[in-house]
């Protein structure tokens, strides 16, 4: 079995960080979005994107959500091979790999950074990740999802948590039972 398990918003809060770039340079609201692209009504998606590269800079710096390390102990725990895949300027693939490797979000089979992970996600029977246009694009396929509910994604119907250790109480359930049948 393999999963995807996307970084931002599920692994750490990107928000944290990036919100108060954004309200600072454009004005943009410093509460959470309620729709994915909230950030074209204050700014090009090139400014965004110079914003989000700034907050991944940063990420160096922050914890992971409670229960990250936990996730990747329960999939390995299961024999489940997982690929982390970000989308993020592909520059930011070996400051990631440091990231997950000092918080102990390991093993993995790959670090995927890059602007499109379909490639990737045909390819797995799980997807963990928030973005509501990665959660259709996985259950079109008939994939699994599991996301930390955010109000962006809270209209998907994919299998939503409050958090990290709901997410994994869940998913050791389902993995046992997989083990099984």
């Amino acid at each position: 079995m393999r999963a995807l398990v996307d970084v931002d918003g599920t692994l750490w809060s990107l928000y944290d960080i990036l919100l108060p770039i954004l309200h600072e340079k454009y004005g943009a609201p410093l509460e959470l979005p309620k729709v994915w692209d909230f950030y074209k009504a204050y700014m090009t998606d090139s400014q965004f994107y110079k914003c989000v590269d700034q907050a991944h800079d940063e990420q160096w710096y922050s914890e992971p959500f409670v229960g990250a390390p936990e996730l990747f102990d329960l999939l390995r725990r299961y024999n489940v091979e997982v690929i982390v895949a970000s989308h993020r300027n592909p520059k930011f693939n070996s400051d990631l790999a440091e990231w997950l490797a000092r918080y102990r979000m390991q093993p993995v089979s790959g670090i995927y950074t890059g602007y499109d992970k379909k490639f990737l996600i045909r390819e797995c029977q799980i997807v963990i990740d928030d973005s509501p246009l990665t959660i259709a694009y996985a259950q079109s396929l008939d994939i699994k999802t599991l996301a930390i509910r955010w109000p962006a994604n809270s209209h998907t119907t994919a299998i939503l948590f409050g958090d990290l250790p709901e997410m994994n109480r869940w998913l050791e359930v389902e993995l046992q039972g997989d083990d099984n049948a």
